[in-house]
């Protein structure tokens, strides 16, 4: 048999089981209806507190906002190594589009539950970046769009010494 019939073979082996696991689970769910499922119980110190919404934009406590961090080499060799999956350079193309157009960052603030403690969540608000904010930003999208060019100049180099007899 050949490698193509057995891979072929395997593949609707694989497709038949899974169809079957995915229907035994939904006969399943309609015969006990999640009555021998084991009941987990999630407690939440934070569910009971509201969001707060951060109107007056002068309030907001930088010392809890993420730093908006530049192009580096790790952005250029983790662009460089997604372009090689399946649908990486989209991935990456996007990334490399959003970073360059960029102009808001959400705000993030303290929620505090009842207990006193806290958590720093991200809020609907978004505020204006600075000019280093901007320029950080904008470079880590050109570092993207690098990252794809060196891809494809690598790729061509490859293919173009392998046609060389």
């Amino acid at each position: 048999m050949s490698f193509l019939k057995q891979l072929a073979k395997g593949f609707f082996r694989s497709l038949v089981n899974q169809v079957g696991r995915d229907g035994g689970r939904v006969v399943s769910r309609k015969l006990y209806r999640g009555a021998h499922a084991t009941q987990i119980e999630v407690i939440n110190n934070f569910k009971e507190t509201p969001v707060p919404k951060v109107f007056d934009l002068n309030e907001i406590e930088f010392d809890i906002q993420p730093e908006i961090e530049g192009g580096s080499a790790i952005q250029f060799i983790g662009g460089f190594i997604a372009c090689i999956l399946p649908f990486g350079i989209l991935v990456v193309a996007f990334l490399g589009f959003r970073n360059l157009f960029r102009k808001r960052s959400p705000v993030y603030v303290r929620v505090y539950s009842k207990l006193g403690e806290f958590a720093i969540i991200k809020s609907n608000v978004q505020r204006q970046l600075n000019s280093v904010e901007l320029s950080k930003t904008r470079w880590r999208g050109i570092v993207y769009f690098l990252s794809i060019l060196m891809f494809f100049l690598l790729g061509f180099l490859v293919l173009d010494y392998k046609a060389v007899p």
